[in-house]
């Protein structure tokens, strides 16, 4: 007996589970490509042991950036870049890239880990760079280092939810073997548009993002023509806000606002300001369209994030249309516990309780003549069968010694010897079975009627209520989510290689049909197994 690898070492061993369920509708031999293995139950444990674990979701991450962020800049502790002089920390909009980092960064936690590494990894080299001068003083700079903890726990959690990823991607190819197939054609096929909603948001926020930048860099042009022809005076800072301050020019009576930040300058502090009619600027921060960079911040940071994810699913749907290469295939079991979402068992799962992942498709039937039409035998026939009919058998002629035989043999009865006398010998004819009632005919259903793909009666999706008797006191009378049966399974053969994210078809089989081609309308969430290998009980 061999070991396990390591990372399967916690999978436990086969135990008794309960009784198994209906056999599956099975695909014609044509239907399945050859050469496909069977996704076992043993293999899919292993897949579902890689799935990405519930500890990394990146909640405590985003919750320590926010409230380190938060902090840092309510505090007022002196930055280390900033004692070799006032231009040591670099430009001032490097808070808007640190702004526009965290942004992207906390979006790819939950879409694209490598674009939550590249992002998060430049807020960080900015936020090391505005360490505070006493970083050891956790009095001061808790928030600085609560702020740090969460870009690298961020960072971190996201190569881990990668390499996740990668290994769960490799155990299906494992499973899947070295043999590779086109991905069937389907009758009326539509195709799936997929990530529509991610694509429009993100070319309305590109387009924005286009806007603003035109509007920055007239606004840029339009202050370079007001500053060359501005006359320099003094001022005195009366109050500031978060992004203006109220100044009051030498000479003036009223007050001016100027775009600036609230920690650049203090009450009373002289200022040296331009002043060309109503325009005016500090002489430090003579170009400062802050609601133009906002707004270039926030429309180019939703196109970033939305078009290359995307881009990214539709590419990974376009790889399984019919003509493209081809892929792996795995033999499975799926159930339709709706008209449009499907759930995924391992080939060899005669329970069926956990599902290896569930998701929402869209099918169409094959072309005719593609496959042959699945009969599986479980089904009665439509056909009664027919009695057997006795064979009659012609005696030989009659001698002495034969009628002395009959006389000691015990007399038969008058029928018997009138049926001898009629050419049949009794005692010569094989035993008569048993005739079996005629099978009562399965009516055919047509495909469709009951929300499913296939031609057979099903029930309603499993665990949903189910009403079991006329209602009484005008309430309808439903039972325990346990007591609706589960909808019938059928075989069914995977194309793509499954993982956390992945795209995939299936080619089902339908009762006394043709199988069906579905796509994937949602990514594959693969779900955490809540049994073991559970195997039925032995039959009585």
């Amino acid at each position: 007996m061999t070991t396990p690898n390591p990372p399967y070492a916690a999978i436990p061993p086969a135990q008794p589970g309960p009784p198994p369920g209906p056999a599956p509708i099975p695909l014609a031999a044509d239907a399945v490509p050859p050469g496909t293995r069977a996704w076992t139950q043993q293999a899919a444990r292993r897949w579902t042991a890689l799935r990405i674990p519930l500890w990394t979701m990146p909640y405590p991450a985003i919750a320590a950036m926010v409230v380190g962020l938060i902090v840092l800049g309510e505090s007022d502790m002196p930055v280390a870049c900033d004692q070799g002089g006032s231009d040591t920390c670099g430009p001032e909009w490097q808070i808007l890239v640190l702004l526009w980092g965290l942004v992207i960064g906390i979006w790819g936690l939950f879409a694209v880990p490598t674009v939550a590494i590249l992002a998060l990894g430049v807020a960080l080299g900015i936020t090391i760079n505005l360490r505070p001068q006493d970083a050891a003083d956790l009095g001061q700079s808790w928030g600085w280092w609560l702020l740090t903890a969460g870009l690298l726990g961020g960072m971190t959690l996201s190569g881990i939810r990668i390499a996740r990823g990668r290994a769960q991607r490799k155990a299906a190819a494992e499973a899947a073997g070295p043999m590779v197939h086109p991905v069937p054609a389907a009758a009326g096929a539509r195709s799936v548009q997929r990530a529509v909603v991610r694509l429009v948001f993100g070319g309305c926020g590109a387009l924005l993002a286009v806007l603003c930048t035109i509007g920055t860099i007239d606004a840029y042009r339009d202050d370079d023509r007001h500053a060359a022809r501005a006359e320099v005076k003094s001022a005195t800072v009366v109050d500031t806000d978060v992004d203006t301050a109220r100044i009051l020019v030498d000479g003036e009576t009223e007050e001016r606002t100027v775009d600036t930040w609230d920690y650049d300058y203090e009450d009373g502090e002289r200022v040296d300001v331009l002043i060309d009619g109503d325009w005016a600027r500090l002489e430090a921060e003579t170009f400062a369209p802050i609601a133009w960079l906002f707004g270039l911040g926030i429309s180019g940071a939703v196109a970033f994030v939305l078009i290359p994810e995307a881009a990214r699913v539709r590419l990974r749907a376009a790889r399984l249309n019919p003509g493209k290469p081809p892929v792996s295939t795995l033999r499975v079991q799926v159930v339709f516990v709706h008209a449009s979402h499907v759930a995924v068992y391992a080939a060899d799962d005669q329970v069926r309780v956990d599902p290896l992942f569930k998701a929402d498709v869209a099918w169409w039937p094959t072309p005719p003549g593609m496959f042959s039409v699945s009969v599986p035998s479980s089904v009665p026939s439509s056909v009664p069968a027919s009695a057997p009919v006795p064979v009659p058998v012609v005696s030989e002629p009659s001698t002495p010694e034969s009628e002395s035989e009959s006389a000691s043999e015990p007399s038969l009865g008058a029928d018997a010897v009138e049926t001898a006398a009629a050419g049949v010998e009794l005692t010569k004819q094989p035993p008569a079975e048993p005739v079996q009632p005629a099978a009562p005919a399965v009516p055919a259903v047509p495909a469709g009627v009951y929300g499913q793909p296939y031609a057979y009666g099903q029930f309603a999706p499993a665990g949903a209520p189910q009403m079991y008797g006329p209602p009484m006191y005008g309430m309808p009378m439903y039972g325990a989510p346990w007591m609706a049966p589960a909808p019938r399974a059928c075989e069914a053969v995977l194309f793509g290689t499954p993982y956390a994210g992945a795209e995939f078809v299936l080619l089902i089989a339908r009762d006394g049909d043709t199988p069906v081609v579905a796509r994937s309308k949602r990514v594959i969430r693969p779900l955490a197994a809540k049994h073991p290998v559970l195997k039925p009980y032995p039959a009585a």
